[in-house]
């Protein structure tokens, strides 16, 4: 309605102009494969080169694997830059067209009809430049509400649900969609009942006033050079693992590869240090102290994903124990992964550790 558009053209309006500490940036630099609305009834796959600028939206929803899923392959990649019919995407991809172009912008990214789903060497390029790719965003979007992407983002009701059951929402339920949500400085949520506005310095739940402030990944301290400052990186790190961790993956190889974005920013900012099958190095010991949650019991992956040291080993939420790292007497000898891919943040093939 006018009325929900008008909610959350003012929310991006005041963040653009008033929120300082946000990275809305006025334009960046295009992902080399994004989605064309500025005819929304006849879409088309724009291909740039690495320097073309511009401001775009991107999507984060719950995907259905569906044999009528309409997805870019190669196959099509030449018909889909001329012309994507509408009536052949499911509900949700449909949405957020229409969102983005009652906005006013012209480009959207949308995994599905961006990354080639038939390559498994593009699907690994796009993976390991997830962090660019929403952080660049000046908005996302995300049908939070939705179980699978042809329920469409429609909100159903107005403010009937609490604020805390945000959490309850099927979006958050995926793994895949964590780091979409950190990274993006701007997200617009459609819950089942109202929308939430998150950006880095504010969350706003419709039919709720102005707002309350809300830390974002994008807004780590500058103080990672101090002993202090590299401890709280790492709480960071073990908070963001722990929620990851409850989180389901479609396929059960994703399970270090749906979190390389967020493990590549926090790479970036704290130098020097190596990742591990998610571990870092300089903070080894005090990582191993992972525990499954609460009286769940561990269940192992079928697949041999992660060495049995980490985390992401277990198809099982974990907690981690604060321990800082000087109250540990242990020597590390040497460690080391076998990574699948390129990205040192991705997949791993296998892994071993020496300590004493």
């Amino acid at each position: 309605s006018d009325e929900v558009f008008q909610h959350a053209e003012c929310w991006l309006s005041n963040c653009i102009s008033d929120h300082k500490p946000c990275t809305t940036a006025p334009v960046a630099l295009l992902p080399t494969r994004i989605i064309d609305v500025s005819h929304p009834s006849n879409p088309l796959l724009y291909v740039s080169s690495y320097e073309v600028k511009g401001q775009y939206f991107a999507l984060s929803y719950c995907r259905c694997h569906s044999t009528k899923d309409h997805v870019l392959i190669t196959s099509t990649l030449a018909d889909m830059q001329k012309s994507i019919t509408l009536q052949s995407l499911l509900k949700t991809i449909p949405d957020a067209i229409t969102i983005t172009h009652r906005f006013g912008y012209r480009f959207i990214w949308i995994d599905a009809l961006c990354i080639l789903q038939d390559s498994l060497d593009d699907w690994e390029c796009k993976a390991s430049e997830m962090c660019s790719i929403y952080s660049r965003a000046t908005m996302t979007i995300a049908p939070a509400s939705a179980n699978q992407a042809s329920e469409g983002t429609i909100v159903y009701l107005r403010y009937r649900t609490p604020a805390f059951y945000d959490r309850l929402q099927p979006l958050h339920a995926r793994a895949w969609t964590l780091q979409e949500r950190k990274l993006s400085p701007c997200t617009l949520l459609y819950n089942s009942h109202y929308m939430t506005w998150e950006c880095v310095t504010h969350t706003i739940h419709e039919g709720e006033g102005s707002g309350r402030h809300k830390k974002k990944l994008l807004n780590l301290p500058n103080d990672s050079g101090t002993d202090n400052g590299i401890e709280f990186y790492y709480f960071d790190w073990t908070d963001i693992v722990s929620d990851y961790s409850k989180r389901q993956v479609t396929v059960p190889t994703d399970k270090l590869p749906a979190i390389p974005g967020i493990a590549a920013l926090f790479g970036s900012t704290m130098e020097n240090t190596a990742y591990f099958a998610g571990l870092w190095r300089s903070n080894f010991p005090a990582a191993l102290i992972w525990h499954v949650m609460g009286q769940t019991k561990a269940v192992r992956c079928k697949h041999c994903r992660a060495p049995s040291w980490s985390w992401a080993c277990l198809d099982t939420p974990v907690v981690f124990s604060i321990v800082l790292q000087h109250e540990i007497k242990v020597e590390i000898l040497s460690i080391e992964t076998h990574p699948s891919t390129l990205n040192r943040f991705g997949a791993v093939k296998s892994g071993q550790m020496h300590l004493r």
